[in-house]
C-alpha cells in the first residue's frame, strides 16, 4: 500500500482513538508511530542496499522496487511484532504502537488480497537469515 494511504489511515486512527478514549491525549501519536512509522524500515533496508541516505532517492527507489520478492522488512516480521506483543503488557506506549502496526499490516494484507498482487514478502526474519547464510551460496 502506498505511504499516502497509511497516512491518512494513521490520522483516521487517532481521531477515531480519541473520539473513543478521549483521555490518550498525545499518547494518540503513539498509534500514528505504529501505523505509519513502521514502514521505516524501507528507508533502513534502502540505506542497507545503497548506502544512500538520500530521502528523495529513497522514494523513488520505492516506487521501482515495491513489489520486489524476497526483500525483508524488519518492522514488519513476525518476530518484531511478537517482541512488541510482549513489551506491550509493561509499556502503554508500546500497546499503542503495536495496535497502530496491526492496523498497518491488516492495511498491506488487504491491499495484496484486493489488488491481487503477486508478490510475497518475507514476514520472518529468522527464516530469511536462515535462507541467505546457509542455504544460498553466493
Amino acid at each position: 500500500m502506498r505511504p499516502q494511504f497509511h497516512f491518512l489511515s494513521s490520522v483516521l486512527l487517532i481521531f477515531a482513538a480519541l473520539k473513543v478514549y478521549p483521555d490518550l491525549g498525545m499518547n494518540a501519536l503513539w498509534l500514528f508511530i505504529g501505523s505509519f512509522g513502521i514502514d521505516f524500515d524501507y528507508y533502513l533496508f534502502y540505506i542497507y542496499v545503497t548506502g544512500d541516505y538520500n530521502l528523495g532517492r529513497m522514494l523513488k527507489h520505492y516506487e521501482k522496487h515495491r513489489t520486489d520478492t524476497g526483500q525483508i522488512r524488519i518492522f514488519h516480521t513476525a518476530e518484531f511484532l511478537i517482541l512488541m506483543t510482549v513489551g506491550s503488557f509493561y509499556f502503554k506506549f508500546i500497546k499503542l504502537t503495536l495496535v497502530g502496526m496491526v492496523l498497518h499490516i491488516l492495511l498491506d494484507l488487504l491491499d495484496l488480497i484486493i489488488m491481487r498482487r503477486n508478490y510475497r514478502r518475507r514476514y520472518f526474519f529468522i527464516t530469511n537469515w536462515i535462507r541467505e547464510k546457509f542455504i544460498i551460496k553466493r
